[in-house]
């Protein structure tokens, strides 16, 4: 609490007391030093936006001026705060001159100082900059300003702390349009080439870039926005409609990298103390289209918050976080408003949701972290199918020809569709391109066809929200593809089951809770988290899932003694007293496991029962999934399917170093 009353010492650096530099290596130390003695045991919630601000850094004015033809017009883009020396950096075009970079001191609630001297400096370019500030060790560095382009070709601009463009530093990326840039804790350079869709790393002296890291497979989708941890060292990467994290720990090429969702075109601002990414998105679409953001836990990629932003078209079009506070700032750049808004955290419970035990039982923490007692505590749970994308096509006006859909997952067409395709005809033709299993079809023959994205595209960027109908005839006949259903999680929440904690609310002190779900339907996979509110509002834990098993809490376990052509494969259950049988299914999709280990037989068991088994014939350097599969007298069940790392020779890398962070994940 007393964190949130007070402001960090690193607001009162200012200019005129203590030399820049010095100011800014001693506003890092204590960032350290607060790092080093952890957060608070406490979750926070941001209900509203509370004040806004405009270009003289009071709620007097906005970020708009008089163009030449006398009217009041503005834009206000993007948004950046330096945990170190407690600024924030805006990018904003008033009236009909250029665009315009200024630096604000946050000096507490609503007050903010502009900075002068340099300040604002006018950029030059054609539009939609990117943001980064050194807040590395590296002393020849930190302090310094990269703005980029998006529909530039050449490097970020670079300036210092001061506002003074840095010369003598040029950048080489490779060709193609940039996107965002990030800076990590040894002042090295992350720039996104979203032509060539990849991340360029430099060194700080310029040059071209030593490092180029793949990005995730997201179909055809351009990458974006980009943000470093200086707590764990991990990138997180927007693309398409997702925010990817790639950790340091894999260098940056994780296999299946934790994710997160978003509607629209992804601003993002980190949390690195809470280990809380907030996502700028459209939470309601396709309801409506209102902007606004949601808040995430890094470690689980679990919505964690959803606001939705004032005002019309912009409302949310900035995001950035001050971490010393948890203060969230949005840069609205709606017609009537025009301002950077403050969105100040109210501390609600601190809640954990644990693993599951059995069929049914889940568990958690609750912590009410000294802001009152928790009022309530329950339990929510959905079928995994809430998540789920649901698409309704239909073809109107035609009399002969095919059409094809698109994919953004796969990146591809399906195969040509019969303007009066049957329901066979229609899933056949999906199924060809996208992989079988990938769809659920349902409709009458000729359509509409209602299209569910289960199996690997289940919760994927994976819309069909356009068709190609150049071969259908007549010209005027057209295909409507609507989204009845986006499986993002806000929305998939919204229809959530609920039973309530033992023990119950009131809860007055950390204490542990559980509950049993009911109306589980046997291997029938189910998320679910433990929600907490006291008088401020509602917390809610990570997202976690339980399948109820004929083979009770059968588990897929984690690969061990993975070496260059064979791993092995671990898994358990909870033994029934009967004999179960059970084997392992592997392969290099999750959608194509396409080899299995014999059966085995297991006598009967009671209680926890571990069972392995080992894959052979591996490829070295290849990323392998499996999961368990096993049988009783119940019948059949699958555990969930995992993967691990492919085999590589011993190596030393350059990023290898002890963990900074103490951040404790939030389950």
């Amino acid at each position: 609490m007393e964190r949130l009353q007070e402001w960090s010492a690193a607001s009162n650096l200012r200019a005129g007391s203590l030399p820049r530099a010095f100011a800014f290596v001693l506003a890092l130390i204590v960032l350290v030093i607060l790092a080093v003695a952890g957060p608070a045991s406490a979750a926070y919630i941001h209900p509203s936006e509370n004040w806004g601000f405009g270009k003289d850094g009071t709620s007097k004015t906005d970020f708009q001026d008089e163009n030449s033809f006398g009217e009041q017009t503005g834009e206000i883009e993007q948004i950046h705060i330096n945990q170190a020396t407690h600024e924030l950096l805006a990018v904003w075009q008033p009236g009909s001159e250029s665009k315009r970079m200024g630096i604000f001191e946050i000096n507490g609630p609503e007050s903010m100082t502009p900075r002068g001297g340099n300040f604002p400096q006018p950029l030059t370019g054609f539009c939609c900059w990117k943001l980064a500030w050194d807040e590395s060790n590296n002393p020849a560095t930190a302090g310094r300003i990269y703005v980029s382009s998006l529909f530039a070709e050449e490097g970020p601009a670079i300036y210092s702390h001061d506002g003074e463009p840095v010369s003598g530093i040029n950048f080489a990326p490779e060709p193609g349009y940039k996107g965002g840039v990030a800076v990590d804790r040894d002042g090295n350079v992350f720039l996104v080439n979203s032509t060539k869709r990849q991340i360029e790393e430099f060194e700080p002296v310029g040059g071209p870039p030593f490092r180029i890291i793949p990005l995730p497979e997201a179909g055809g989708a351009e990458p974006g926005a980009l943000v470093f941890d200086t707590q764990t060292g991990d990138l997180f990467v927007a693309v398409g409609s997702y925010a990817y994290r790639l950790t340091e720990e894999a260098d940056y090429e994780d296999p299946a990298p934790v994710k997160y969702h978003s509607n629209g075109q992804i601003e993002m601002a980190l949390d690195s103390a809470a280990g809380v990414l907030y996502v700028t998105d459209y939470p309601e679409y396709p309801a409506n289209y209102q902007q606004g953001w949601n808040a995430y836990d890094v470690e689980t990629g679990s919505i964690l918050e959803t606001r939705l932003g004032g005002g019309g078209e912009g409302a949310v079009k900035g995001i950035a976080v001050d971490e010393s506070t948890h203060t969230v700032y949005t840069a609205n750049d709606s017609a009537s408003v025009e301002r950077i808004e403050e969105w100040r955290p109210l501390v609600v419970p601190d809640v954990t949701t644990k693993n599951p035990t059995g069929n049914a039982t889940v568990s958690g923490i609750v912590d009410p972290a000294g802001a009152g007692d928790v009022t309530e505590c329950k339990f929510e749970y959905v079928p995994a199918s809430a998540f789920n994308e649901v698409q309704e096509v239909t073809v109107s006006g035609a009399t002969g020809g095919t059409y094809k859909l698109y994919g953004y997952d796969k990146g591809t067409y399906s195969e040509p569709i019969a303007y009066n395709a049957t329901l066979t005809q229609f899933t056949q033709a999906l199924e060809a391109t996208w992989g079988a299993g990938t769809v659920s079809v349902t409709g009458a023959d000729g359509g509409p066809y209602r299209v569910e994205f289960v199996g690997p595209l289940a919760n994927n960027d994976s819309s069909t929200s356009f068709a190609e109908e150049s071969e259908l005839t007549p010209e005027s006949a057209e295909v409507q593809v609507v989204t009845k259903r986006n499986g993002n999680p806000a929305e998939a929440w919204q229809s959530a089951a609920s039973v309530p904690c033992n023990p119950a609310a009131p809860i007055s002190a950390p204490t542990d809770v559980s509950a049993v779900l009911s109306g589980l339907t046997d291997e029938t996979t189910y998320h679910y988290r433990l929600v907490a509110a006291n008088a401020n509002g509602k917390s809610v834990g990570g997202d976690m899932t339980i399948t109820p098993h004929k083979v009770k809490a059968l588990t897929t376990g984690p690969a061990e003694e993975v070496k260059r052509t064979s791993a092995k494969l671990t898994a358990s259950y909870e033994g029934t007293g009967e004999a179960t049988k059970y084997w392992f299914e592997w392969g290099t999709k999750p959608s194509a496991l396409t080899s299995s280990s014999s059966e085995e037989e297991k006598g009967a068991t009671t209680g926890a029962t571990q069972i392995s088994d080992v894959a052979e014939g591996l490829f070295p350097g290849t990323v392998y999934y499996y999961r368990v599969v096993a049988k009783n007298a119940q019948g059949e069940s699958k555990g969930d399917i995992l993967h691990f790392p492919p085999w590589r020779p011993s190596r030393t890398s350059k990023r290898n170093r002890p963990p900074t962070s103490n951040r404790a994940p939030r389950n």
